[in-house]
């Protein structure tokens, strides 16, 4: 079962980078999977949505805004909050993007790549896996991302888990995902 929610998840994914409209400035796609005492969440979002600009930070203020970002991002207790009955809690956190790693929070290495210079409408991905220990209790999660992020307008959501697959659209007024109808 591990494996075929898994697979479900990746599906889901193919098929929104192929069947969304392709970056959308204040527009993003998150991805739900519960699965045998994980939940899984993957944000996928143009960095318009995120920082006001979608290239190489040019000067100490920008990069000060990139490792803002990265640290709200990587505070998923306030980006996503669970049932307290579900007992999540973060096992994971990767951010990925055309920025420098070390403004990400991400280790550089001898191997890390620069980052492309042609970086318009250039995306984020976050990647998040909870650990769940009673994963039956979960019912919905609260998404606080437009809190954080007033330029975010709408999340497309799609889910997939023991309940079935649904596809949501969350705004600032309504920012809850429902895992069980």
């Amino acid at each position: 079962m591990n494996k075929f929610i898994f697979g479900l998840f990746f599906g889901f994914t193919a098929a929104i980078s192929h069947a969304a409209p392709a970056h959308l400035h204040g527009q993003a796609e998150l991805t739900v999977v519960v699965d045998e005492g994980a939940l899984s969440i993957s944000l996928e979002s143009p960095l318009d949505n995120l920082l006001g600009f979608e290239r190489l930070p040019r000067n100490d203020a920008e990069r000060q805004r990139v490792r803002a970002m990265a640290i709200s991002l990587r505070a998923a207790a306030n980006l996503f909050v669970s049932d307290v009955a579900a007992q999540c809690s973060l096992s994971s956190v990767s951010l990925h993007a055309a920025l420098p790693p070390e403004l990400l929070g991400n280790s550089v290495s001898p191997t890390t790549s620069t980052p492309s210079t042609n970086t318009e409408h250039a995306e984020l991905v976050a990647d998040y896996v909870f650990s769940c220990h009673t994963i039956a209790n979960l019912r919905q999660i609260e998404v606080g991302l437009f809190k954080v992020f007033p330029r975010l307008k709408r999340l497309v959501v799609q889910t997939a888990g023991p309940a079935g697959q649904t596809v949501q659209r969350l705004t600032p007024s309504a920012s809850r995902v429902v895992l069980e109808p």
